[in-house]
């Protein structure tokens, strides 16, 4: 939130911004189970 407040996002240009991250963090999630050895 503070983040959304210091630099003046819109709520809609957060709810992308968030919405974005969220994909990012899956694709990273999936990326790394389809790569056991990644982990290791």
């Amino acid at each position: 939130m503070e983040v959304i407040l210091r630099h003046g996002i819109t709520a809609d240009h957060a709810k992308v911004l968030l919405g974005q991250t969220i994909q990012l963090l899956e694709w990273g999630k999936q990326a790394m189970h389809e790569v056991p050895e990644a982990n290791a």
